[in-house]
């Protein structure tokens, strides 16, 4: 039914953007810390890992089931797009030395989710 999807829908939009938010707000929280507490708290790895979980598991409960049954290519391509970036940059965040380019690349994945994620919505209510 879609209501089914759109409850996941809206659990992966809000998912998204808590993401996003991290990624926007850490590192301008970080920068106003003293330097010995912005080292004990850092970045952490398992916070990314978390939330990318997240991310991808309401990609599958809301954006799947529905492409399953009625494909639309912009959909799949929002999301395809925007998971690669977000596990990529979870994957691969050691090989960046600085946020700098870690954080307009989560941001882009995490966008362009939300985006399907809203896509998706409105095509269930139609």
């Amino acid at each position: 039914p879609p209501q089914y999807y759109s409850r996941w829908d809206n659990f992966g939009i809000f998912t998204s953007t808590l993401c996003l938010v991290h990624c926007l707000i850490t590192p301008i929280c970080l920068a106003f810390l003293p330097n010995s507490l912005a080292r004990l708290i850092g970045h952490s790895d398992c916070t990314h890992f978390v939330l990318a979980v997240w991310v991808v598991l309401f990609c599958c409960l809301g954006i799947v089931p529905r492409l399953l049954r009625q494909p639309n290519r912009a959909v799949t391509l929002l999301m395809c797009l925007g998971l690669s970036l977000v596990i990529g940059c979870t994957i691969f965040e050691h090989l960046v030395e600085t946020w700098q380019l870690e954080m307009p690349l989560m941001t882009a994945g995490n966008l362009l989710v939300i985006a399907a994620h809203w896509a998706n919505k409105k095509k269930s209510c139609c």
